[in-house]
C-alpha cells in the first residue's frame, strides 16, 4: 500500500491484486468508520472467541446460532442488547487484566474489542496468575469461560476484602 493525500488526511491505497490474502476486505457504508465501528467489533469478537464458525467478516448482525453459542459459553441470559452484551464482557476482561498489570493503561485501547493485546495479556496472566494459582490449562480457545470466570472472580473477591 501506498500513501495518498487527502484533505481529511492520509488514506493508504493499494490494488486488490497485490492485497493480502490473509486479511478481510470489509465494505464500509458510507465510508464512516464510527458508525460501523460496534459492529464490526461484535463480528470480531464472536469470530475470535470461535462462535461464529467460518463465516465471512461483515457488518450484519451475528446469526442466531453465533448468539446462542456466545450465551451458553459464557453463561449469559439474552435479557440485554446482544451487542452491548459482548462489548461489555470483553470490555470487563481487558479492566480486569489492566488491574493485574497484563494490558496497556491507555483508556482507548479498552474497547471492547478482542485484539492481539487483549490475547498477549490474557496469555500473561494465564502464565503468571492462571496457572499457578487457578490451575487452569490453557486451551484452544483465546478466552475460554472458565478463563473469564477465575480473571473476574479474582477480582471481585480482592474487592470483598476490601
Amino acid at each position: 500500500a501506498r500513501p495518498m493525500e487527502h484533505a481529511r488526511g492520509t488514506i493508504m491505497v493499494t490494488s486488490l491484486a497485490t492485497f493480502r490474502s490473509d486479511l478481510n476486505i470489509v465494505q464500509i457504508p458510507g465510508g464512516v468508520y464510527a458508525s460501523a465501528k460496534q459492529d464490526l467489533a461484535v463480528n470480531i469478537d464472536l469470530s475470535r472467541l470461535g462462535c461464529s464458525g467460518r463465516r465471512a467478516l461483515t457488518l450484519e448482525q451475528p446469526t442466531q446460532a453465533a448468539q446462542d453459542k456466545f450465551l451458553q459459553i459464557y453463561h449469559l441470559t439474552p435479557s440485554t442488547p446482544f451487542s452491548l452484551t459482548v462489548i461489555t464482557l470483553i470490555k470487563l476482561v481487558q479492566s480486569a487484566l489492566f488491574i493485574f498489570g497484563c494490558f496497556p493503561p491507555a483508556p482507548e485501547l479498552r474497547d471492547g474489542l478482542l485484539c492481539d493485546i487483549t490475547e498477549s495479556g490474557l496469555q500473561k496472566w494465564m502464565a503468571e496468575i492462571g496457572e499457578p494459582v487457578y490451575d487452569l490449562e490453557p486451551s484452544a480457545r483465546i478466552l475460554d469461560d472458565q478463563v473469564v470466570a477465575a480473571l473476574l472472580s479474582s477480582i471481585t473477591a480482592a474487592r470483598q476484602r476490601l
